[in-house]
């Protein structure tokens, strides 16, 4: 394969990487897009202060979700200089292949993520349920994901350093190939 092939191929799939992060941050501003409705539809309702308070960090967690959605929207996928060099060309190659692969692990993070949100708004329905154990598990998979966000631009930078996917990937599943 020539090399102006080469940026073909990388090009295409820098954009397959750019339509799967984009559909992931679509699921993420539609499950910040239920929460806020959840927080319209109770606060409509007279409810006591406590309550109050519960929307509030509801709503702190929709707007988190929606800066992490844009996160991931805009996130970096790799970008090539012009090279000659086929050494360094391979190398940008694998680190674009790793970071297909580790977007497409990130998937069961926000489908977890989404699944979380489904309780908090399952467990704020009247009779309101445990929305403190609901609200906890949205906040760990909010963290898993900041962390994966993390790690994603550190593998970007430095695929050794993160020893992804050649130790253990992200969600413990096995890279696509």
């Amino acid at each position: 394969m020539g090399i102006l092939d080469r940026y073909v191929v990388g090009d295409r799939q820098r954009g397959d990487d750019r339509a799967l992060r984009e559909h992931l941050a679509r699921a993420l501003e539609d499950a910040g897009g239920w929460l806020r409705r959840l927080c319209a539809d109770a606060a409509r309702r007279e409810l006591p202060p406590a309550r109050l308070q519960q929307l509030a960090e509801i709503t702190r967690r929709a707007d988190e979700l929606g800066g992490v959605a844009e996160d991931l929207a805009h996130a970096r996928s790799g970008c090539w200089g012009l090279r000659t060099d086929g050494e360094a060309l391979a190398e940008d190659e694998r680190r674009l292949s790793l970071v297909l692969q580790f977007d497409d692990a990130m998937e069961a993070d926000v489908d977890g993520l989404v699944r979380a949100v489904g309780a908090v708004v399952d467990a704020a329905a009247p009779p309101a349920a445990d929305l403190g154990a609901a609200l906890a598990m949205l906040d760990e998979r909010l963290a898993t994901l900041h962390q994966r966000l993390r790690q994603r631009e550190e593998l970007l930078r430095n695929p050794e350093r993160v020893g992804w996917p050649e130790h253990t990937p992200p969600t413990g599943r096995p890279p696509k190939e």
